[in-house]
């Protein structure tokens, strides 16, 4: 019986690798009146939490704010926790253009309803995944209602 038993352990061990999740985020939008000339409106991502009852706490706290939110598996990151101020890196396939400078050229950024096509644990894994897509750095917790991170590139 030990070759079973052996078969058994294996199997285990990889089910449990296998099932082992990778820890979800809540990506956090805020629409509100835009301070841009040509937008009535803009909905920049306005934090990246940890769990759900902290969206809820925004959206009570920026009553003036449309507030939502949507759940985000951290790809990279299984087996490791993530915490608070720990850098996440959202990737983009666009940018809009929600401005414009001094000069009249175009600004193009994650203001304008941004959906990050994923969120990754270390910059790396986002750069590996996805080559050709904006790199935004966002710090878990950090909020800032006109908008959270900086584009890396």
């Amino acid at each position: 019986m030990p070759f079973l038993s052996s078969i058994l352990s294996g199997i285990a061990k990889r089910l449990a690798s296998k099932s082992s999740p990778e820890p979800t985020v809540y990506v956090v939008w805020g629409k509100q009146s835009s301070p841009y000339p040509d937008l009535e409106h803009f909905e920049p991502i306005i934090g990246i939490v940890a769990n759900e009852h902290e969206c809820f706490a925004l959206e009570e706290k920026y009553s003036h704010v449309e507030v939502s939110w949507e759940a985000r598996k951290v790809s990279g990151a299984k087996n490791n926790d993530v915490t608070t101020a720990q850098p996440l890196y959202l990737t983009h396939t666009t940018l809009e253009q929600y401005d414009v400078d001094s000069e009249g050229n175009p600004l193009f950024g994650t203001m304008d309803f941004p959906r990050p096509s994923g969120v990754y644990f270390t910059r790396e894994a986002a750069k590996h995944e996805a080559p050709d897509e904006y790199l935004h750095l966002v710090h878990l917790g950090e909020i800032d209602l006109h908008g959270v991170g900086k584009l890396l590139d």
